[in-house]
């Protein structure tokens, strides 16, 4: 049995991982600023503590249990956010990052695994993506996760470490399922697709709806790939998976409508944050 640490543990991604890792028979440590997550997500023999990433003295709470392996999940994940709130998006994502790895070190902690996105990729040359394509960010969401996948992989690089320490950054795309919060514009389009369908809202299909939107389906696969990168790989000490599958145009997800009902509504000019995080993307 492992003492494990989920960063962002109350959060959508989070709390299922700490789910999967506590089936497991893993002791789980939750570290969370319930800025998007929620303590009803977390499951009930999790340890929790409510404190922030970018705030080292809140995260050094969670480093006094014996941690054997971190998974970091928490950050700022809204490139619209990022646009308009740029040193918030800069402190949570790679601050909060940096304070993690510096902690790993301190207390010689032998696993780590980061969720990254697939910003980092900015307007891939191909669809799928693998982990070949190179990063080319484009939004300020991306440029900091990208930022903070290369502290990462740098920090499992060092030749100066006196302990081994490996390294997995996964390259989420577009996770959906449940406890995705149905009522956020800014991410997860599935679950704010359904959200508008569910409302009775129109859903906003920006462009002309070809553009390719990666999606990942959380509950079984993504948790699984996240245990199995838990293993060691002596082989490789910094490793990237690109975590998604086949990739299908916003028109396709639009047009599974008819399972739901139809809804017509009137082509609606698009509002100037909206337009910077498509162009973003």
């Amino acid at each position: 049995m492992a003492t494990c640490l989920v960063t962002g543990g109350a959060g959508f991604i989070g709390s299922h991982l700490v789910d999967r890792l506590i089936e497991a028979n893993h002791a789980v440590v939750v570290i969370d600023n319930e800025t998007t997550g929620s303590r009803r997500n977390l499951h009930k023999d999790a340890i929790y503590i409510n404190g922030d990433v970018a705030k080292v003295e809140e995260l050094r709470l969670a480093f006094e249990y014996p941690i054997d392996v971190v998974f970091h999940v928490a950050g700022q994940a809204s490139i619209a956010h990022s646009f308009d709130a740029p040193v918030d998006d800069l402190t949570t994502n790679v601050t909060g990052t940096v304070n993690v790895l510096q902690l790993c070190l301190e207390h010689r902690v032998p696993r780590l695994l980061y969720a990254s996105s697939m910003t980092v990729y900015g307007r891939p040359n191909q669809s799928p993506v693998d982990e070949e394509e190179p990063c080319k960010p484009i939004s300020y969401y991306g440029i900091t996760k990208y930022a903070a996948e290369r502290y990462v992989l740098a920090t499992g690089l060092r030749d100066d470490l006196d302990f081994p320490f490996d390294v997995t950054a996964l390259r989420m795309f577009n996770v959906y399922g449940a406890r995705q919060r149905l009522d956020n514009p800014y991410q997860g389009v599935l679950g704010f697709f359904l959200g508008c369908v569910l409302r009775g809202d129109p859903i906003p299909v920006f462009g002309d709806g070809s553009q390719p939107a990666t999606l990942s389906i959380l509950m079984t696969w993504r948790m699984d790939g996240c245990r199995r990168g838990q293993a060691r790989t002596p082989s490789a000490r910094s490793t990237i998976w690109a975590t998604g599958p086949a990739s299908r145009s916003q028109n396709w997800q639009w047009s599974q409508r008819k399972h739901l009902g139809t809804m017509e509504h009137p082509t609606r000019t698009c509002p100037a944050p909206y337009v910077r995080a498509i162009n973003a993307t």
